[in-house]
């Protein structure tokens, strides 16, 4: 089965070396699992993948309360993890590849997982909870614009 992973350019020489092993699984807006974020489409629009923002003051205000440092900077960004496109190989049958709206279904609060759908195309989602060697790596693309240009097969 060919699923896609979007990834930031920061996060690449070690997805290149290890695979693809993380991922966020929002169960709410306060409990993050681990699982590999995959879908169907080949465009990150409507998959929840956001492009590099500006962090907002509250933003960098609870950065720096979680992880005990300093603020980050005015002018500090999100990764783009639209910036690279992963294409990738798994069987269908892998037991540790999952669908994701059977599995949030089961999870997840109504209000939250209806939250999290807005505006998104949650139907092609799938989540790997295991490592996906970089041997599965079909082709390794970084965004020029619009499109994607092949970087590694």
């Amino acid at each position: 089965m060919l699923l896609y992973h979007f990834t930031c350019v920061e996060c690449l020489p070690t997805i290149l070396r290890e695979g693809l092993s993380r991922g966020e699984v929002p169960y709410s807006a306060t409990e993050v699992g681990n699982a590999v974020n995959l879908t169907v489409d080949s465009m990150p629009e409507g998959n929840g993948v956001f492009r590099g923002a500006l962090l907002t003051d509250e933003e960098r205000a609870t950065f720096a309360r979680i992880n005990n440092r300093a603020e980050p900077p005015q002018g500090a960004r999100w990764p783009d993890k639209t910036a690279v496109r992963i294409s990738v190989e798994i069987p269908s049958s892998d037991c540790k590849l999952v669908k994701w709206e059977p599995f949030a279904r089961r999870r997840l609060d109504p209000e939250w997982l209806a939250a999290l759908h807005e505006g998104q195309k949650p139907d092609g989602w799938w989540l790997y909870f295991g490592t996906i060697p970089p041997s599965n790596f079909t082709e390794v693309c970084e965004r020029d614009g619009d499109s994607y240009q092949q970087i590694a097969p």
